[in-house]
């Protein structure tokens, strides 16, 4: 399962509809149990909605439903406790890394429902509700950790089904291309990501 928070992102009155691109502060998460405080999946309530306030969004994306990876995707609304069901994605992941970069959702990687490994990559443009495929990563990749830096997508570490990797790729949403990054000193598959500002 991706976790994805926005923060001051979009507004609850428009699910999804974005506020700011240049405010794609956000953090990511995996594996996080957000169903035990906050609200109930799947809600049908729509309360009534402040006009121009922007709030907090949490996506949750994919995971696995049952036996298998799943292509689900929700959005909770801290302000008014809801989840709402969004468009799915176009294919089923388990593990994937999800992050935003201006103001577009990523999904990358992630395991299919033969428990592959996938380079597969697609995004969500809040603006349509939909989702589209974008060019694919160098390499197969499953518990990768993804975060915004200077623009660009990072793909860090991660698992190709054989052996963990090191190594890390970076997205160029201009030219739609993925190049290598470098490589950490250590294999981090599942591991989390930070972006720490210099002070």
């Amino acid at each position: 399962m991706g976790v994805l928070l926005f923060a001051h992102c979009f507004k609850c009155d428009e699910f999804a509809k974005p506020f700011k691109e240049d405010e794609d502060l956000l953090f990511i998460k995996s594996n996080t149990n957000l169903y035990s405080t906050k609200g109930h999946c799947h809600s049908n309530s729509h309360s009534k909605r402040n006009k121009g306030k922007p709030f907090d969004m949490i996506y949750v994306v994919g995971g696995w439903s049952k036996d298998d990876p799943s292509c689900p995707v929700e959005q909770f609304c801290p302000q008014y406790n809801e989840w709402k069901m969004t468009a799915p994605m176009i294919h089923q992941r388990s593990d994937p890394g999800v992050c935003a970069l201006r103001g577009v959702i990523y999904t990358v990687g992630g395991r299919d429902e033969l428990g592959l490994s996938l380079s597969t990559v697609e995004k969500y443009d809040p603006d349509t509700f939909r989702w589209s495929p974008v060019r694919a990563m160098n390499n197969k990749r499953f518990q990768v950790s993804l975060v915004q830096f200077d623009g660009f997508l990072l793909a860090i570490g991660g698992s190709d089904g054989v052996r963990d990797l090191k190594t890390m790729e970076a997205y160029d949403h201009e030219t739609n291309s993925w190049r290598h990054f470098g490589s950490m000193k250590f294999k981090h598959p599942g591991g989390h990501v930070a972006l720490v500002k210099a002070v």
